[in-house]
């Protein structure tokens, strides 16, 4: 049975500088409840390593870990295991050797000879893999390793970092050329714990690896970045038409581009056009803001017209479509219309006119929502 699947992450961040080599990593189901683990004040890992050995036993992680090793490392030159418990390490060994795997274990009582012994010949490819607990987490100078696995859950961003380090240094001499890190995760909603995915923030696709994910991901940005300085550009170039064109009626443009309307009067409503992409949608609005929408969205040149012969075809009187009507500039709002400004949480500005009063409550009354029942496509049944 696979027991593996891909690591898969969001908002990127280097593990190492760019003199390590790179990351390519794999996570490894694990059916254990990790919300089983008690949270531990002062543990290196924030949490209680004996809780998570007991859980870690009780999944038959040491067998896992051996299935998932000879399945995408085998053919790795030199891997360090990462337990929290001394009994996991030893028996993870154990598991290694009797399926063919070279394999040592070195634990907090192992001697510093015996260490170095076993390091070297780790290093010297007699040993392919060194399982441990609470040891080679940092001062190992070990640069031929190119397999993390860890299998010690941690809330810790620092010994997580710690332990896949132990697989970033370059080794010329051995043709090193990424390191493999195999991530042993079992559920927990109620632990943050750490993986390569959580550490890089990036979501790594299948087969990718670290450095290849984050080029894509500043590719991705670049592009996302083209396509916003293309819609602002676009959008400037839009709103722009209604500024530098003289116009014989008074549009009212939204500050952000998006939204244009033409007041018809309060018997007869409004024609509102929305920007949607690159086109614009005509929407005849009623009193009673029943919303009547033009199937066909259109460029802008077009949508003004149509929207402009609404005033002709409906003989909308002068005085409210004319920008220059003499009641806009009244230098006061008129009670009504504070009292509307009030109820909608529209601020009141310093020495705000009638018609400067009109135009933010036009705005505001377009973006309320209609009622799904009140909307129509143009020319449908009223």
């Amino acid at each position: 049975m696979n027991n593996t699947r891909t690591v898969y992450t969001s908002n990127p961040v280097r593990v190492s500088n760019p003199r390590d080599v790179d990351l390519v990593g794999m996570r490894v189901s694990l059916d254990a409840d990790f919300d089983q683990i008690r949270s531990k004040k002062g543990s290196e890992s924030g949490l209680n390593d004996a809780d998570a050995e007991q859980i870690l036993m009780a999944a038959n992680a040491p067998e896992i870990v051996a299935s998932a090793y000879l399945q995408h490392a085998a053919d790795r030159r030199a891997a360090l295991v990462f337990t929290p418990g001394v009994k996991s390490a030893y028996e993870t060994a154990e598991v290694l050797k009797a399926k063919g795997v070279a394999a040592e274990g070195i634990v907090e009582d192992t001697s510093i000879t015996e260490r170095r012994q076993i390091l070297a010949r780790l290093r010297d490819g007699v040993t392919r893999v060194v399982v441990n607990c609470l040891v080679l987490v940092e001062g190992v100078d070990a640069p031929h390793v190119d397999c993390i696995v860890v299998v010690r859950p941690t809330k810790s961003k620092g010994l997580y970092t710690q332990i896949v380090g132990r697989g970033t240094r370059p080794s010329p001499a051995t043709g090193k050329h990424d390191c493999l890190v195999l991530d042993l995760a079992g559920a927990s909603r109620r632990h943050n714990l750490m993986s390569l995915g959580a550490l890089t923030g990036m979501k790594i696709r299948k087969g990718e690896s670290l450095m290849k994910a984050e080029q894509r991901v500043a590719r991705e940005r670049v592009h996302a970045e083209q396509k916003r300085i293309e819609a602002a550009r676009l959008q400037a170039e839009q709103v722009n038409l209604f500024k530098t064109q003289p116009k014989a009626y008074h549009w009212i443009i939204a500050p952000e581009g998006d939204l244009a309307v033409l007041p018809l009067g309060g018997n007869a409503g409004s024609v509102e056009l929305w920007r949607r992409d690159r086109q614009w949608e005509i929407a005849l609005v009623a009193p009673d803001r029943t919303r009547t929408t033009m199937p066909a969205r259109v460029d802008l040149d077009v949508a003004t017209i149509v929207a402009e012969g609404v005033v002709v075809q409906r003989k909308i009187p002068s005085y409210v479509t004319d920008p220059r009507a003499s009641w806009r500039s009244r230098p006061s709002a008129t009670g009504a219309q504070l009292a509307q400004m009030s109820r909608w949480k529209i601020p009141v500005e310093p020495g705000m006119t009638c018609g400067r009063a009109s135009d933010l409550l036009a705005l505001a009354s377009a973006r309320r929502p209609a009622r799904p029942w009140l909307r129509r496509l143009w020319g449908g049944a009223r």
